[in-house]
């Protein structure tokens, strides 16, 4: 369920929970009646806002690329909220979110890391490199979620324990009942090495040495997606599996 005021889902990521939900709750309240402020309207805007930040990535221009970057991801949380409170979700709606999210990311990924390479400051095929396992985990993430039973884990029913036991179960439960999913993911990384180590470096640091920590956050991303797409790669054979275990039956005795 969510919230029928702001379309807030009831379990979000860190930083779209502590972060951004204050402010998108105040403006989906305000743009909810205005019928010419459709969802799809709202995606084509994030889409051209991630366009933006990728011309500045690509043009060594660090801080506004990720401030950039970060506006769209607000006009990005306010596409399905809308949906939700009018009631006027549609399954075109969110494949065109997804759609834009993915390719934009992409596209954000490459100039910075392009950037990067082109002067030095990474290795030239560092672009190529984080395409292939953003484009792998995205994939792999895609076909998890299509199948019944692969999308985001039910924490909430953790929650729902009265007594928990042990650190990593109240840890949980405490999140969990705050709306917060647990773990980081993907948003986190890319809010890293999209944001918020591009803007404070390129701000704190003098001339071009913002490259060299924009460059280590781009590997660690690298390193993440090789994990997260492992992960989906054997969470979708378990769930594959047992759809096939089923299909088949029980063996003959």
């Amino acid at each position: 369920m969510s919230d029928t005021t702001t379309g807030a889902k009831p379990l979000e990521a860190w930083w779209t929970r502590w972060v951004v939900d204050p402010v998108a709750d105040r403006i989906v309240r305000r743009i909810a009646h205005i019928e010419w402020v459709t969802p799809n309207r709202i995606t084509a805007t994030a889409g051209v806002l991630v366009l933006a930040a990728a011309a500045a990535f690509a043009t060594g221009r660090p801080v506004l690329g990720g401030l950039v970057f970060q506006l769209r991801f607000l006009v990005d949380c306010l596409d399905g909220r809308l949906a939700r409170v009018r009631g006027a979700a549609t399954t075109w709606g969110a494949a065109l979110d997804v759609l834009v999210d993915t390719l934009g990311i992409a596209a954000c990924y490459l100039a910075l890391a392009g950037h990067l390479g082109n002067v030095g400051a990474a290795a030239s095929w560092l672009p190529g490199v984080l395409a292939a396992l953003y484009g792998a985990y995205a994939w792999t993430l895609a076909q998890r979620k299509a199948l019944p039973g692969g999308g985001q884990h039910n924490w909430l029913r953790t929650s729902e324990d009265p007594a928990p036991t042990g650190l990593r179960s109240r840890y949980v439960a405490a999140m969990a009942r705050r709306g917060v999913v647990p773990t980081p993911y993907a948003l986190e990384v890319e809010t890293l090495a999209l944001t918020l180590v591009p803007v404070i470096s390129g701000a704190v640091l003098p001339d071009a040495e913002w490259r060299t920590p924009v460059a280590f956050m781009l590997w660690c991303a690298c390193g993440f997606y090789v994990v997260a797409t492992a992960l989906n790669v054997v969470r979708t054979h378990r769930l594959a599996a047992g759809i096939d275990h089923a299909r088949k039956g029980p063996s003959p005795e």
